[in-house]
């Protein structure tokens, strides 16, 4: 009898100790869409997102693109981001220059930990390119602004740049 118990206690130990092993670092990627990257004021960012939806119904080019990057050092700092929205009418017409009106553009950075949580900018010049896509083909948008600071709806500041690319699927 002594010798079955030994042999289950010699399989238990051998089974615990295969079952244990030391795996890699998990790699976050939840929140990393793959889609592109910004540069924001110096700093290269990888998206966490991007998509766009059209814009008006009877129009098939019109869209309304949005891109965000998280800015945050450390996962548990609060929400720290860049958010890039871009409305054109038609991008059949490019390239776009939103201080001629021909573009939409609004970067707002969000800063949960700061008193003045979300800042808004637009461009005082500055390039929107779109590759159109067909369905099953990505949709290429590039842009670069130089941007002010939006208070009071007056542009202030010192321009600050902004630039990046997006790679959007049906």
């Amino acid at each position: 009898m002594k010798w079955k118990l030994r042999l289950v206690l010699a399989m238990a130990i051998i089974a615990i100790l295969g079952a244990c092993k030391k795996t890699e670092e998990y790699p976050n990627n939840a929140y990393q869409c793959l889609c592109g990257s910004m540069n924001w004021q110096g700093q290269n960012i990888e998206l966490m997102d991007a998509n766009y939806i059209q814009i008006w119904p009877d129009s098939l080019f019109s869209r309304r693109y949005y891109a965000t990057a998280d800015l945050r050092n450390h996962p548990l700092e609060l929400a720290n981001s860049v958010n890039v929205t871009i409305e054109i009418e038609d991008i059949t017409d490019g390239p776009f220059f939103p201080e001629l009106g021909e573009a939409y553009v609004l970067v707002e950075l969000v800063d949960l930990s700061a008193e003045n949580s979300v800042r808004e900018f637009a461009p005082v010049e500055g390039v929107v390119s779109v590759q159109p896509g067909l369905p099953g083909i990505s949709e290429k948008v590039s842009y670069s602004f130089s941007l002010k600071e939006i208070i009071n709806g007056e542009l202030v500041g010192f321009p600050i740049s902004i630039s990046g690319d997006m790679s959007i699927s049906y």
